[in-house]
């Protein structure tokens, strides 16, 4: 009698959850960055390790680390994935589809500025197929255009409760205090409330409702009821924070790289200080000119 059991064999996926599991060295943040559950990212990479008979991972409660046979499957896994991605990238630059406009919804403040660059070297690639429109929204209202079908994508912050969208994540951000270098002398992490004496700066417009609601409650918390004065500029604001006593909280990776005289440093708080931002788009049906510029980020 011959038995035939059912083989899983791993897909692209499951070698993307394995990689940035092997880089991260943290399962929590992997999945997170996948938008999958912990448990969920766990099972892909044991059953990853069964596929291919071997043990790639050691874990325990208190660290993650790759066993050699780990490393070396690490190595080939990235390459598999980037000859993948390129292999999407040159179906699109070589099919005669008719060009198709992608329109994008996406706040267009300073510190947004990588993602336009992300969508002006796409165009770049495809400019014989696609056509690159962007307008400026909120991240609630680049959601409710790509619902609508104003837009086909859209960059806002992530919100997995809702159901007809998916997400390719961007970053997860935290937020920071940032001040003139001698007012943060004090013991780190820091209080909101320590500052009450101090004025705070803020975006004249915010990049989404999330993004405003979650510092006023940083603000409320610390019991933060001063002076507020807003900048259209971030330059401005950031020249200001040198001029006179006074602080903003804005997400960290979005803080300029060269700021003589500021510091940030993180917000002591029982409220959550991070963030996900991430493009969204409808799951089904995939829109062409999407699924276009989904192959192509990773290839940035």
């Amino acid at each position: 009698m011959i038995f035939i059991t059912k083989r899983q064999n791993m897909d692209f996926n499951t070698l993307k959850y394995y990689v940035d599991v092997a880089e991260l060295l943290n399962f929590t943040q992997a999945a997170k960055k996948n938008f999958i559950s912990q448990p969920a990212m766990s099972a892909n990479i044991k059953a990853l390790e069964k596929e291919v008979g071997h043990a790639l991972i050691v874990r325990d409660h208190h660290h993650v680390a790759l066993t050699n046979s780990g490393e070396t499957f690490l190595g080939y896994a990235k390459q598999l994935l980037e000859t993948y991605n390129k292999a999407l990238a040159a179906l699109w630059q070589d099919s005669d589809y008719a060009e198709t406009t992608l329109n994008v919804s996406m706040f267009l403040g300073p510190v947004f500025q990588p993602f336009v660059e992300q969508l002006t070297a796409f165009k770049k690639t495809y400019r014989n197929h696609f056509t690159v429109r962007i307008n400026k929204r909120s991240s609630n209202d680049a959601i409710a255009d790509v619902l609508g079908g104003t837009a086909q994508l859209g960059l806002a912050i992530v919100d997995h409760s809702i159901k007809p969208l998916a997400w390719r994540s961007v970053n997860t951000d935290e937020f920071v205090i940032v001040a003139d270098t001698s007012i943060l002398k004090q013991l780190r992490p820091l209080k909101i409330s320590q500052l009450t004496n101090l004025k705070f700066l803020q975006p004249d417009e915010w990049p989404g409702q999330f993004f405003s609601n979650q510092i006023n409650k940083l603000l409320a918390e610390g019991q933060f009821n001063g002076e507020r004065e807003s900048f259209t500029s971030l330059d401005l604001m950031m020249t200001e924070l040198l001029m006179e006593p006074s602080f903003t909280i804005l997400p960290k990776t979005q803080i300029p790289e060269n700021m003589p005289g500021l510091e940030s440093v993180p917000i002591k708080s029982n409220l959550s200080t991070h963030m996900t931002t991430g493009w969204c788009y409808l799951k089904s049906p995939m829109d062409s000119a999407v699924a276009a510029f989904l192959s192509y980020l990773p290839t940035l």
